[in-house]
């Protein structure tokens, strides 16, 4: 009778430890330590301070790379959501930065995750750090950035370009991979590209040349060359659109007055739609405007070219709003 060998346990026994892992930032863990609430003897491998702080982020399953956004596999790569890659792409920097926030931290500011409170003990504070850094920026940001990383990481992969070199980049890196995206994009797309690799090296603490004044002549013939690439000039919203829209609404209904607020919002507050409305599914009732607690209503306010005309207004504050680290 055949013997087949035994399958491989989801923990291994402390007496035969498995072989250690490498010391990618992506894939390195924490030291092992004994887990009483599992078995005894038996240990389980933390997941990394980065993994730990991607539990924060909305839940998506990463797609199959097309042809156009294809790039060379490395573990410092996972395939991740495009919102994660500034979080979980890595270069051999990233442990520098890691170890350099371990060394200015002291061992009390700890954090425990309620998703990991029966398997592991406490965990540095790192996962709270990299959250606490990515709540600044809205999904689509980071969706809109960890584009950018992607196209800088296939520049790279197509000049094979080292990973020690990938951070901090130089200014010529730098210069030649926004050359090389001249004439093809907009001015606006390549800005959006770097302001992305220049969030990576803020969250990774490396040092940002994009401002240097060798890359600045780079930049304006990004801007030059990217003209035809430009979306045509949109017509204002004017009053009559305004006129139009109110006399076609349902205003006593919850719709027509959630549609009329917003766009008498936009209108004279001179404000984008993405900082009054939230654009994501689900809807989430944090990032709507209305669960703000800062919000005052006004009715004593007066116009300036009218001093003697008194008329009601609504003070609030943005969730968010289109700024840069």
């Amino acid at each position: 009778m055949r013997k087949t060998l035994p399958r491989t346990p989801t923990v291994v026994n402390s007496l035969h430890p498995s072989p250690t892992f490498s010391h990618l930032e992506t894939t390195t863990s924490s030291p092992r330590t004994t887990s009483a609430t599992v078995a005894p003897g038996l240990f389980v491998i933390p997941m990394s301070a980065r993994q730990a702080a991607a539990k924060s982020f909305p839940t998506r399953i990463a797609r199959p790379p097309t042809t156009q956004n294809s790039y060379q596999p490395s573990p410092y790569r996972p395939p991740v959501p495009a919102d994660q890659r500034l979080l979980l792409w890595t270069t051999p920097h990233s442990q520098v930065a890691h170890n350099d926030i371990n060394s200015q931290l002291p061992p009390e500011f700890q954090v425990m995750f309620s998703y990991l409170l029966s398997l592991l003990p406490l965990i540095p504070s790192q996962p709270l750090l990299y959250e606490r850094f990515f709540d600044s920026l809205s999904t689509s940001t980071r969706q809109s950035y960890g584009a950018g990383l992607l196209r800088f990481t296939q520049f790279c992969d197509r000049l094979r370009i080292p990973e020690s070199l990938r951070m901090p980049a130089s200014d010529v890196l730098i210069s030649a991979f926004v050359a090389d995206a001249s004439g093809s994009h907009s001015g606006e797309c390549v800005r959006n590209w770097l302001n992305g690799l220049r969030c990576w090296h803020i969250f990774n603490r490396a040092e940002w040349h994009g401002r240097d004044p060798w890359v600045l002549p780079f930049r304006k013939t990004a801007d030059k060359l990217g003209t035809p690439f430009k979306r045509p000039l949109r017509k204002p919203i004017s009053s009559e659109h305004l006129l139009a829209l109110y006399y076609h609404l349902d205003r006593n209904s919850h719709r027509g007055a959630a549609i009329w607020a917003a766009a008498l919002a936009a209108f004279w507050g001179c404000r984008r739609l993405g900082e009054l409305l939230s654009g994501e599914l689900p809807f989430t009732p944090s990032d709507a405007l209305w669960s703000s607690p800062d919000c005052a209503r006004s009715l004593s306010s007066r116009s300036r070219s009218h001093p003697r005309r008194s008329a009601p207004s609504v003070v609030f504050i943005l969730l968010h709003t289109h700024t840069l680290i």
